[in-house]
C-alpha cells in the first residue's frame, strides 16, 4: 500500500493557548481554525517550515464531540492513501488492525474523505483517501456515525 505521513493529531483543551505553544517550537497556523460539524470539534492545522511536518490541534466543542473523552495530548497519526475505495479492503488484508469508523468527510481537509482505525498495538490512525489521484472517489456518508 502506498502511504504518506499526512499530520499527527493532537487533542488540546484550548487551540488558541496550544497554538501559541507550538508557535514557540516554530510551527505556523496554514490556516484559520476550522468547524467540523460532523464530528463536533474545532480543527487547527499548523506546519514547521523546517521540518515539514504539519500536526492538528483538536478541540472538543460539546459533549457530541468525537475528543470528549480523550486527555490532552496525541490522538492519532494520519496518512494519506492511494488505493481510494479500495483501502478498506487492502487494510483488512493487511490484518494490523481495525476500521472503526465510516467514510467521514473532512472540512479541515478540504471536504476529502477519512476514515479512521485502531491498529493491533492501540495507536490510533486516520487514512486521507479520495484525494485528487482518486478523482471518480465519493465519499460514502451523510455526516453520521
Amino acid at each position: 500500500m502506498n502511504m504518506r505521513e499526512h499530520h499527527i493529531g493532537i487533542v488540546v483543551k484550548n487551540i488558541v493557548e496550544s497554538q501559541r505553544i507550538f508557535e514557540q517550537l516554530g510551527y505556523k497556523a496554514s490556516s484559520k481554525a476550522i468547524v467540523d460539524t460532523y464530528q463536533h470539534n474545532k480543527i487547527l492545522f499548523l506546519g514547521n517550515e523546517k521540518t515539514l511536518q504539519k500536526i492538528e490541534l483538536i478541540e472538543a466543542l460539546d459533549e457530541q464531540s468525537t475528543v470528549k473523552n480523550f486527555k490532552p495530548g496525541l490522538h492519532h497519526i494520519c496518512y494519506e492513501a492511494d488505493e481510494g475505495e479500495n483501502f478498506r479492503e487492502v487494510f483488512r488484508e493487511m490484518g494490523i488492525g481495525k476500521i472503526f469508523s465510516h467514510d467521514l468527510t473532512a472540512p479541515a481537509l478540504d471536504n476529502r474523505c477519512v476514515m479512521f482505525a485502531c491498529l493491533k498495538n492501540g495507536v490510533f490512525v486516520e487514512f486521507i483517501t479520495g484525494g485528487e489521484e482518486d478523482a471518480g472517489y465519493v465519499c460514502t456518508n451523510s455526516g453520521d456515525n
